[in-house]
């Protein structure tokens, strides 16, 4: 917020400053109403007027706060004054004074004063309903009217047409042209097909078996025995055959 305080005391001047810098606020100063008023005409960026009512030249608070609401500037007035007696309070609310703050000033209550205005101010900035702007209605212009004369109806020409006789046309005969004699030529008659005729075999004639004669078979001659001779042995031995024992 911007604070204006008008104040011809530096002792309050100093702790209002120190309370609303520590609030992240700024301030500025008047010590005179008349030089707050020309103040608060110029700049309109100014959220809330700190005024005291007993201050130097000619103009005393409740001339300041009437001729702020004399020319409809609206914004919050809040009293800090030595004034404790019984209807001061009533008499500077019904001044124009939005708040009332006795002095000598306590800081808790001077915090309280400020979170409430800084509150209050932002409030209507959030809540500040969005009009979409009006679109312009284009103007149509009247069109003179174009006077219409219905067009003359044409008098149906009546000819006369002379009757002539329909004749239906002759329709002609058809003409037969003469047909040619074919000559009719005999069909041939065709020869018969001869069937082919199977082969016939003939009977086979059973030829006689030659009769078997048994002969005898001669046998195989018997070998002789093998004599072997050794040695130093005069008298030869016959082999042993592989069926002979040998004792």
């Amino acid at each position: 917020m911007r604070i204006l305080y008008v104040e011809d005391n530096e002792t309050n001047q100093a702790l209002v400053e120190r309370v609303v810098r520590a609030k992240k606020h700024q301030i500025v100063f008047c010590e005179e109403g008349e030089a707050a008023l020309e103040l608060l005409a110029a700049d309109s960026e100014v959220n809330l007027i700190l005024l005291d009512i007993e201050l130097a030249g000619h103009y005393s608070g409740l001339d300041v706060i009437k001729a702020l609401r004399e020319r409809q500037d609206h914004r919050p007035v809040v009293a800090l004054t030595a004034y404790a007696m019984m209807g001061d309070r009533e008499r500077v609310l019904a001044a124009g004074c939005d708040q009332y703050l006795p002095k000598p000033i306590i800081i808790t209550d001077l915090l309280t004063l400020l979170d409430h205005y800084e509150t209050e101010l932002a409030a209507p900035a959030a809540a500040a309903p969005t009009t979409p702007p009006v679109t312009p209605t284009p103007v149509v212009e009247p069109v003179a009217a174009v006077p219409t004369t219905p067009l003359a109806t044409p008098t149906p020409i009546a000819e006369s047409v002379a009757a002539i006789p329909t004749t239906p046309p002759a329709t002609p005969a058809p003409s037969v042209e003469p047909v040619a004699a074919i000559p009719t030529t005999p069909l041939a008659t065709p020869a018969p097909i001869a069937e082919p005729v199977a082969a016939t075999t003939p009977p086979s004639v059973p030829v006689p078996a030659a009769p078997v004669t048994t002969e005898p078979v001669p046998s195989a001659p018997t070998p002789e025995p093998v004599v072997a001779l050794v040695s130093g042995d005069t008298n030869p031995k016959p082999e042993s055959s592989p069926g002979d024992k040998v004792v």
